[in-house]
């Protein structure tokens, strides 16, 4: 272990390089880029004389992995946000559309939903929440909301990465276009709501749902067994 972790000295700027290329991919579970970004880890690490593979599973919406369902075959086409005279698009921030989002478009009044009886204004709204994403987007679904804006307490100007992790069962309710927005934003938004005045969004996303896409897990071994194993994730 010694010998490893002597020789296994990095240079900082080389790390920051492959932190940089690593990012320009969209790295989503069922997504394509998660594919491209570890072929480009394996790519580099046969560069560097390093035995390693691709390993293949599945996603698909179905399959188990151990704990875990597989969440669908997604890949984000394009998504934006306009409200408060400003518009968020994916094109500066990938975060804008929630991970696994279904397609789709919706304009009309903004219900900020802090209480249970909230959920009576929802219909024919666009919802804004705050906490319990999944469990309440299936919520907004039945509830006749026809978008889901969410955002993330504590992060400030910051977008959140949140995901729906749908299945394919899910698909069966879940119609309506989910989209992310800053804290900040999403108070300026509650800020107007709460002196009575209404506040309007319009959302577009689109997205291509497949019927299964490649789990890839790639796999490298130094020196000679017995192994110690590192895990870390790609996505």
């Amino acid at each position: 272990m010694r010998e490893f972790l002597e020789e296994s000295k990095m240079d900082v700027d080389e790390v920051l390089r492959h932190i940089m290329n690593i990012s320009q991919f969209h790295r989503i579970q069922g997504s394509k880029e998660i594919v491209d970004a570890a072929e480009y880890i394996l790519g580099e690490l046969k560069k560097a004389g390093i035995d390693a593979q691709l390993l293949e599973d599945i996603y698909d919406g179905e399959t188990w992995h151990l704990t875990l369902k597989s969440p669908i075959a997604w890949d984000l086409i394009y998504g934006e946000i306009e409200t408060l005279d400003q518009k968020f698009d994916t094109g500066r921030i990938p975060l804008v559309v929630m991970t696994h989002s279904p397609g789709g478009e919706a304009e009309g009044e903004i219900v900020h939903i802090e209480r249970e009886e909230d959920w009576k204004k929802a219909e024919g709204r666009i919802v804004l929440i705050g906490k319990k994403w999944r469990k309440n987007y299936e919520k907004a679904n039945k509830s006749g909301a026809i978008g889901f804006i969410a955002y993330h307490k504590g992060m400030g100007r910051a977008f959140p990465y949140i995901g729906l992790f749908l299945s394919k069962n899910d698909l069966e309710w879940a119609k309506i276009p989910a989209v992310a927005v800053s804290e900040e934003i999403a108070n300026k938004i509650i800020d107007r709501l709460k002196k009575g005045e209404s506040v309007k969004a319009k959302i577009r996303v689109q997205v291509e749902i497949k019927d299964k896409r490649v789990l890839p897990m790639v796999y490298a071994e130094i020196g000679k067994p017995p192994y110690i194993l590192f895990t870390a994730h790609i996505c």
